[in-house]
């Protein structure tokens, strides 16, 4: 019997190569969420992409956007229920077979029962292990990864205190003094941390803290800056940098929740923006050492009063600051970064030179780009009714 071997799959050569690539693309690729916020606009470069979503953001007119007609009023509590909600809702498994076989999904949150639903449905899922992803968005586990590469975290020490007598003791054993910022593992836009100056800020928040790893830090007079990055088998490609709204009240109900983003000129001088991205890199190589592929964030603080850059965290995933990398000017000039996450999850073999692509976007945009965005969240806990908009 006669067996012909398959054909070698063809190699894309470069951005241009990728990019035609994506605007011929035949396999329906989903982005599953509450809303298309995350992903807003990369449907513009790829052909067959679909945003399935539960709140209309369009209200009818956007073609790639798919919402089920039948959709009762109710309350979830999390990214995660909305994604479950809509795998397990017949309209939209009708849509999805409607597409044909072979489709592919991303999430920005994900567990178990989605990836299961997702499988169900016959959707592969653009993403890492989920065990992986877990672990890597731990504050602890990466602060611990960082400091074995050699990237700096705020001065600061883990372990674990019951009381704020113990606390204190493992800050002053560290030399962290008693003005403190404390992480827990795990904790979203800023909703594991918290500021303990005082036995009072211990109590209001002892049952977020109690029994488990604390990331406790001195307290520095910061800016944070966010950059996100695409690990790729030929090295991590690195976005821009944007500073960070954080705490601001009239904005989010908690004191250290992110609440939007610039994009500008002076986020950092030239020779720290480059120390920036050189960190997000080495960042990357650490996720890339432990199997991660694909598209993360990164905080950082530049401290004000020394002008040293701290690790603040690492989000291995879409973040809330995705909108502003993927839309910038910057990605532009090339393709949105999300794409080379893409290009890890499609099958296909390809060639880019990754320096020479971050080389170019460190040089960045023009002097007068200025690029925004605002998270409002409700401040007060009182029930009020809209009347006008």
């Amino acid at each position: 019997m006669l067996v012909t071997a398959a054909e070698p799959r063809p190699v894309l050569n470069g951005l241009s190569d990728i990019r035609a690539f994506f605007h011929t693309n035949k396999v329906p690729l989903y982005f599953i969420s509450p809303t298309p916020f995350n992903l807003l606009g990369v449907d513009r470069w790829i052909q067959n992409f679909f945003y399935l979503t539960y709140f209309d953001s369009f209200e009818g007119t956007h073609s790639r956007v798919f919402v089920p007609r039948r959709r009762d009023r109710r309350d979830f509590d999390s990214m995660d229920e909305v994604c479950s909600h809509l795998l397990s809702d017949p309209e939209t498994l009708e849509f999805i077979a409607g597409k044909g076989p072979g489709g592919k999904a991303c999430f920005v949150m994900m567990n178990e029962e989605i990836q299961a639903l997702a499988r169900s449905a016959g959707l592969e899922v653009m993403h890492p292990p989920i065990e992986l992803r877990q672990r890597l968005g731990s504050k602890i586990v990466m602060t611990q990864l960082a400091n074995e590469a050699g990237i700096p975290s705020v001065p600061h020490t883990i372990g674990r205190a019951g009381s704020y007598d113990e606390l204190l003791t493992l800050a002053q054993n560290a030399g962290l003094g008693d003005d403190l910022v404390i992480s827990i593992a795990y904790g979203n836009a800023g909703s594991g941390t918290f500021f303990v100056k005082g036995p009072r800020d211990w109590d209001e928040h002892a049952g977020d803290m109690a029994g488990q790893d604390l990331k406790v830090m001195k307290r520095i007079r910061n800016v944070e800056v966010c950059l996100e990055g695409a690990v790729t088998r030929h090295g991590t490609v690195i976005g821009p940098a944007m500073t960070s709204l954080v705490g601001y009240s009239e904005l989010t109900p908690h004191r250290g929740s992110w609440c939007g983003n610039d994009i500008w000129r002076e986020v950092l001088p030239p020779a720290q923006t480059h120390a920036a991205r050189e960190m997000v890199g080495k960042l990357g190589d650490v996720m890339r050492r432990e199997g991660y592929r694909g598209y993360f964030e990164v905080d950082l603080l530049h401290d004000l009063d020394t002008d040293e850059l701290y690790l603040g965290e690492v989000n291995p995933r879409l973040s809330g600051a995705s909108p502003m990398t993927n839309l910038t000017t910057e990605a532009y000039a090339d393709m949105p970064l999300f794409l080379f996450h893409l290009l890890e999850y499609m099958d296909v073999e390809y060639e880019l030179d990754i320096g020479e692509i971050n080389t170019r976007w460190e040089r960045g945009y023009g002097e007068d780009e200025v690029w925004s965005q605002v998270i409002i969240n409700e401040t007060s806990t009182d029930i009020e009714l809209f009347t006008a908009t």
